[in-house]
């Protein structure tokens, strides 16, 4: 799965937290106040960006006010940062410290953001014991009590929606994941919408729990489409077929499997199934590198096999999609053929690939700038 970045800047809680230290009763300064020079290290490692360190301080922070204040608001606060700092990285490390922070809160020792605290203390636990059903619907619980009262979206809560939402995915909760995923999306546009990449993810999700359930409509299907495009269209043309997101083929070879699945709707059913749509040039190109058609390249194929559709996939009612990247050169064969993307994994590209590589040219293409390289082969197998 791809996550959503956190903002590597001093935490928003830190402020609190030195506010907290200020409070501190005297005595506990005429003791080493080990806690506040970590605590200062740990801000220092955030401000230069350096999140080893702001691990380990914010770490040696928490347990030296352990030593030197015990049961403290002070205690609980740098048990919260120091959770925070490593939940989406190592959330069994993360557990204790929001189990400590909690039990401080429910004490009245601390006075920590309360929604904030349970949601973090939801995902840790959901990620450190297992994802288990019942992890996932408390962690949904402290999300949406969050939301209802009113707690402004954050990059974390962006990327704990996405998470609950593959999740979901992942077991076939499709009602569920659908209403995590569109959570997600508007937890990153308010908080984080420059970050295309994680709203591309929560889009492409929200398609998924519409595509996927069986039996399937033409209006799921176009639904489910349409979240596809959705997302493609928020990310930037491509650079080519060495550099590219694997993100955005991904999206873009769920798109075209979404054209698989209408075809295996009953609203085609007089067209003949178990087939294999395939084209060696998709509608425009994603790259920024120089493209020509293939009438400017003057590219005719002298043989072009389709792949055979595996037996396997047929037997079990699979459909799918794959993009093939490749170049031309003056021999009339296919060069440098690789899978850019193929939806479900480890289904068709194989296949498709060695189909690829028994093409032939008619002659040798034109010479212009583009008509070598930057390839693509479309794949899609359909299937009643």
């Amino acid at each position: 799965m791809k996550t959503v970045p956190r903002d590597r800047c001093v935490k928003r809680f830190a402020i609190a937290a030195m506010l907290a230290l200020a409070a501190a009763p005297a005595c506990a300064f005429s003791a080493p106040t080990a806690y506040l020079a970590e605590y200062r290290l740990y801000n220092e490692a955030l401000a230069r960006g350096d999140q080893a360190a702001a691990v380990a301080h914010s770490l040696a922070a928490w347990k030296a006010a352990e030593e030197s204040l015990g049961d403290h608001k002070t205690t609980a606060v740098l048990a919260y940062n120091y959770g925070q700092e490593t939940v989406f990285d190592d959330a069994a490390a993360a557990l204790p410290a929001f189990e400590r922070a909690r039990a401080l809160q429910d004490a009245g020792v601390a006075d920590l953001p309360r929604e904030d605290l349970a949601m973090f203390l939801a995902y840790a636990t959901f990620r450190a014991k297992g994802e288990k059903p019942s992890r996932a619907k408390t962690l949904r619980r402290a999300l949406e009590a969050r939301d209802e009262v009113g707690v402004a979206a954050t990059a974390e809560s962006a990327n704990i929606w996405l998470t609950l939402a593959t999740n979901d995915i992942t077991n076939e909760r499709y009602k569920e994941a659908l209403a995590s995923a569109a959570r997600a999306e508007a937890s990153i546009i308010s908080a984080i919408p420059h970050h295309y990449r994680g709203r591309g993810q929560a889009i492409l999700l929200q398609g998924l729990a519409v595509l996927l359930p069986v039996p399937r409509s033409a209006s799921d299907v176009r639904i489910a489409h349409r979240h596809f495009v959705r997302a493609l269209n928020l990310f930037p043309s491509q650079k080519s077929i060495d550099e590219y997101d694997p993100q955005f083929v991904r999206i873009w070879a769920w798109e075209l499997a979404a054209h698989s699945a209408l075809e295996s709707t009953n609203e085609f059913a007089k067209m003949p199934k178990n087939l294999i749509r395939f084209s060696e040039e998709p509608l425009g190109s994603p790259f920024e590198e120089p493209y020509q058609s293939n009438e400017e390249c003057n590219i005719e194929w002298a043989s072009r096999p389709a792949p055979d559709y595996p037996w396997k996939a047929a037997r079990k009612g699979y459909l799918g999609a794959v993009l093939a990247g490749y170049r031309l050169s003056g021999d009339l064969k296919i060069h440098d053929a690789r899978i850019l993307a193929e939806v479900p994994d480890n289904l068709f590209g194989e296949i498709a690939l060695e189909a690829l590589g028994n093409w032939r040219l008619a002659a040798p293409v034109a010479a212009l700038p583009g008509c070598n390289d930057n390839r693509i082969a479309v794949f899609r197998f359909v299937i009643d």
